[in-house]
């Protein structure tokens, strides 16, 4: 078996394949749409014991994942 789900977070798509009556295995991979994240966040100074200043972007953060399972019914 074979699957494909589009929606509005992103995509997925894998497959499912049953090898006998007591095993089977199955793969998916995701990708979830990620926007631009923009990062501006200022602290006191590192000399002082603060963390400092943290300035910059993440362009299209997307991310993927992918996931494999194996399944043996006794």
């Amino acid at each position: 078996m074979f699957f494909v789900n589009i929606n509005h977070s992103g995509k997925i798509l894998g497959g499912q394949k049953a090898e006998s009556k007591t095993f089977d295995w199955g793969w998916s991979m995701e990708y979830l749409y990620g926007r631009n994240l923009y990062t501006n966040v200022s602290g006191c100074p590192v000399l002082i014991g603060g963390r400092g200043s943290l300035v910059g972007s993440f362009n299209n953060g997307g991310r993927q994942f992918l996931r494999a399972n194996f399944d043996w019914k006794l």
